[in-house]
This record gives structure tokens, C-alpha cells and sequence, in this order.
């Protein structure tokens, strides 16, 4: 248990990839841990599209970086001091999109735990990641649309979040900071 403790400690959100690729096995071994994640009925309500495609990681990319551009300026701005990318050169991201169930989406929480998952089965083999929410900026409303069928996402499911992977290119980042006021204990 020790080791998974310290993975969980040690997990930070990585803004400067290297581009260099993750070998097949670790991306096989990731996939497989987002499809062993737990859901709510065991309805398994999502999907994961695991994009190895630099291509089309920068046309996502791109198209996300001008519309924040055009309809976030802070958060566009946020992004240029941190880099200029959106998805911060990432060679490989996770896009967990979910499924419409009784007309509603499906759970959050589903997804999220999905999320953690996959950030966490990364850090377990040694590969940094960033849970990216942004990377949702690069959907519909702008005069380009991005390439979503290129992401093999069934009818009936839409892109929710991404999670980025890869290798830190800088020096390693540090985990938040605990907020011990956020934490009650109640015997």
C-alpha cells in the first residue's frame, strides 16, 4: 500500500511535456486501468480515446489555443504565460467523453473517478500528466470545427475532459499543497 500512497503524494500537474513518445506497453497498461475503473452500477458510462497522434494532439491543439483566444482571454492569456500550449506539448492524451443515459449525462462522478484513474495509473509508471478540463475548450461553437470523429467517439457520447501524458521537460513540479482545513475527522 505504501507505494500506492506515495504515487498519490507525488502526482503533480505536469504544463511542460517533452515529446518524446511513451512506449506502447505503458499506454496499453494505462488504457487497461481506465477500463478497471469503478462506476455506479456498473454502468461503465464512458469512453477512452487514447491519442498517441502528435498531429493531432497539436490540431486540438491549435484550434483550442484560438478559441480561448477569441472567448477567454484570461484564460488564453494564463496559457501564453505558461507556455503558449493548451495542451502543453503533450505526445499522448486520454479523452474520456460519456454517454447520454435516460436523457441526462451521465454521472460526474463516474467520469472523475475515471479521471483519477488514469492520472494515476500514469504516475504509477513513472509518466507525468495534466487532468486538462481546458482541453474541452477545443470543442464546438468556432468557425473550425475540431476533428472529433478522428477520436473514434461513439453516437451518443461527448468529449468531456483529457488527461495529457507524457515526461516532464523541465524540472519536476511539486504537488498542491494540503489544506489541512479541508479535512475533519468525526469517531
Amino acid at each position: 500500500m505504501t507505494d500506492t500512497i506515495e504515487t498519490i503524494a507525488t502526482r503533480y500537474s505536469c504544463r511542460n511535456f517533452k515529446s518524446d513518445p511513451l512506449p506502447e506497453a505503458d499506454v496499453q497498461a494505462i488504457a487497461r486501468a481506465a477500463l478497471q475503473t469503478p462506476s455506479a452500477r456498473n454502468r461503465q458510462p464512458w469512453h477512452f480515446s487514447i491519442v498517441t497522434d502528435k498531429a493531432l494532439i497539436d490540431e486540438f491543439d491549435n484550434l483550442g489555443m484560438e478559441k480561448l483566444r477569441v472567448d477567454n482571454v484570461a484564460a488564453y492569456e494564463r496559457t501564453i504565460s505558461r507556455g503558449g500550449r493548451l495542451l502543453y506539448n503533450a505526445p499522448a492524451m486520454v479523452v474520456i467523453s460519456a454517454q447520454h443515459i435516460d436523457g441526462l449525462m451521465s454521472s460526474g462522478l463516474d467520469v472523475g473517478i475515471a479521471t483519477a484513474t488514469v492520472a494515476l495509473a500514469a504516475k504509477g509508471l513513472g509518466i507525468d500528466s495534466c487532468i486538462c478540463g481546458l482541453a474541452s475548450q477545443t470543442g464546438h461553437g468556432h468557425e473550425t470545427e475540431p476533428p472529433y470523429d478522428r477520436l473514434g467517439i461513439p453516437e451518443g457520447y461527448e468529449y468531456v475532459i483529457a488527461v495529457l501524458l507524457g515526461y516532464e521537460a523541465g524540472e519536476p513540479g511539486a504537488p498542491h499543497a494540503l489544506d489541512e482545513s479541508k479535512l475533519t475527522f468525526v469517531s
